[in-house]
């Protein structure tokens, strides 16, 4: 028997902000809780879920800032370095010279106790993956 999964969409917002994620998935009647009222013959029939990517972003910003103390602009550098496109790159997103990505780097290195970028990397992710 086929089965229909649902899907996903993406639901633009305005200037700035990144789109909202729906998903949208099928349920069957014995998929969910035995408590639903039978004689009432409704049922739910998809579960929905927005998720907001933007959230999770600020969530793993918030979190450097705790575990290593960077600063805003700091943990917005780090966010990028995850990307791996490079500082140059970093820098253009975030709208700053090289050089400042440079800075920001030096006290990102001291905080979280590295010397190159990879071990940043990996440090960053381990710490992400620990939530």
């Amino acid at each position: 028997m086929a089965r229909d999964w649902g899907g996903s969409l993406e639901v633009p917002r305005k200037e700035g902000r990144g789109s909202l994620r729906v998903y949208v998935a099928p349920l069957r009647f014995e998929e969910i809780h035995r408590d639903i009222d039978p004689l009432a013959n409704v049922y739910p029939r998809v579960i929905v879920i927005a998720f907001d990517p933007d959230d999770e972003v600020q969530a793993r910003r918030d979190n450097f800032r705790r575990k290593f103390g960077f600063t805003r602009p700091e943990a917005a550098v780090a966010m990028e370095i995850l990307k791996g496109d490079g500082r140059e790159a970093a820098a253009e997103r975030l709208g700053v010279t090289a050089v400042t990505v440079r800075t920001h780097l030096t006290h990102i290195f001291e905080k979280a106790g590295v010397h190159r970028q990879a071990e940043l990397v990996r440090r960053l992710l381990e710490c992400a993956s620990a939530d």
